[in-house]
């Protein structure tokens, strides 16, 4: 077992476990680093830094091995801690570093509301993609999972357009269609990168007549998914620049470790 001595290389090397697919061991790391900084009452701020890193990493590792209620605690813990290095960085003057502390509170709600979703719990996913918004007010994820959750858990989307509301806000801002390769993607500003295959595909199936969709709704996110299609052909054709977005997001978001693509595996194809 890789030494405890020295806190980074542990985080470090529970994410290059994680990316070999190595989940067990960076499960059972994770655990005991967590373990060990929360035992040191009296640690610093890299420390804490630390925990708040190594508890992410945790929650999100439970999340993709499917144990949604020791990950919704983990990230719960997560949350804690986090606050507190906010906190700590404010009274030391450095608010910069406090903001951006702060600026996870999406991605985490994210991430505990996905593993609410895992577990059944429609209302505490629900809260968690609205706190996620709270956070940052054009994720297109915390926009997509809410109506994931109405289909996933009840069944329709009846009662889901106020989400599909919000949803279609989102994606008016979440443009222009960008291509890396072969694929075409969104990549809304301060986000991660999106398949657009992915996105049309949930489009296309929540508009079907089937899931119940409010009509007013169903028509907006149609219109949508049409104005997409339009945007890949143009791309195709070089009529639309390929990645108009796309070089601003890449340099400003690098993840050690994508838990966002691990994620998506929980999505309905």
């Amino acid at each position: 077992m890789f030494g405890m001595d020295d806190p980074t290389k542990v985080v470090e090397q529970i994410r290059s476990y994680v990316g070999d697919g190595r989940l067990e061991i960076a499960e059972v790391m994770a655990e005991e680093l967590c373990a060990m900084l929360l035992a040191d009452k009296k640690r610093d701020l890299t420390r804490q830094r630390l925990l708040v890193e190594g508890l992410r990493d945790h929650a999100s590792i439970l999340e993709i091995r499917g144990k949604w209620k020791q990950s919704v605690r983990a990230g719960k813990q997560r949350d804690s801690e986090r606050k507190r290095l906010a906190r700590q960085l404010s009274r030391a003057g450095d608010g910069e570093s406090a903001a951006a502390v702060n600026a996870f509170l999406s991605s985490d709600s994210i991430q505990t509301g996905r593993s609410h979703l895992g577990n059944g719990k429609f209302g505490p996913a629900i809260s968690a993609f609205k706190a996620a918004r709270k956070g940052g007010k054009y994720n297109l994820e915390a926009s997509l999972r809410p109506l994931e959750s109405h289909e996933k858990l009840k069944g329709h989307l009846k009662k889901a357009g106020k989400a599909a509301k919000q949803l279609d806000a989102v994606l008016a801002a979440a443009g222009p269609v960008n291509r890396v390769g072969e694929e075409f993607v969104l990549v809304p500003e301060g986000d991660s990168a999106h398949s657009l295959e992915r996105l049309l595909a949930d489009l296309d199936r929540w508009c079907t007549p089937a899931l119940a969709l409010p009509a007013a709704q169903a028509v907006a996110l149609k219109q949508k998914a049409s104005e997409f299609r339009s945007q890949m052909e143009s791309i195709a054709s070089g009529e639309q620049a390929a990645n108009a977005r796309l070089q601003t997001a890449i340099d400003s978001l690098q993840p050690a470790v994508d838990y966002h693509e691990y994620s998506q595996s929980s999505r309905p194809e």
